[in-house]
């Protein structure tokens, strides 16, 4: 069993290719899922999100995921400590996922933020999933409704693919052109 990282900027098209990757006896951990989960549901990481941003940050018993993201996105120090809060709980789920599958050949784990989380550590090789910017922002306006603006805001809190390489040893372009079938063979192959 190996665990593969499998990382990207928003829009870069990760699910997708999480999910070719399953056709190979291989898992999926969606880190981004998992986070919001813990976020409401997690007793621990409900205090202490009510902490640091007050307890109006959640309404109906669910966090407001859009007043955080307008608050972080624009104070990195905030998103520190958010991410203080959550990355260790999502580590731990990613854990006990990891023992329930230990009969798959690869284990994927999706995160936008796996280098900065620090989840690259735990893998046995990472993937950087790459596509170019206009084709990007076109999938993330679609599927969020969020301004062009909006989006690259969220790109600039991201590292970019040059730096995401640096901790990759492979690369997939998803820009409707290569076969992401064909690229998923190769590093499986590999």
């Amino acid at each position: 069993m190996k665990i593969i990282g499998l990382t990207g900027g928003i829009g870069s098209g990760k699910s997708t290719i999480a999910k070719v990757f399953t056709y190979f006896n291989s898992v999926v951990f969606i880190a981004d899922n998992e986070a919001k989960f813990i976020q409401n549901n997690n007793q621990y990481a409900i205090s202490e999100t009510k902490k640091l941003f007050g307890n109006d940050i959640y309404i109906n018993n669910q966090l407001d995921r859009k007043t955080v993201s307008k608050l972080v996105f624009s104070n990195p120090n905030l998103l520190e400590k958010l991410n203080t809060i959550i990355h260790p709980l999502v580590k731990s789920a990613f854990d006990v996922f990891v023992e329930n599958n230990k009969n798959k050949d690869f284990i994927i784990i999706e995160s936008a933020i796996l280098v900065q989380s620090g989840f690259y550590k735990f893998t046995d090789f990472n993937v950087l999933v790459t596509a170019p910017l206009n084709i990007r922002l076109e999938r993330v306006a679609k599927r969020d409704n969020l301004s062009i603006d909006a989006i690259k805001a969220r790109i600039s809190n991201q590292l970019d693919d040059s730096e995401n390489q640096k901790f990759c040893n492979y690369s997939i372009i998803n820009d409707n052109k290569h076969s992401v079938i064909e690229q998923v063979k190769e590093i499986i192959n590999n």
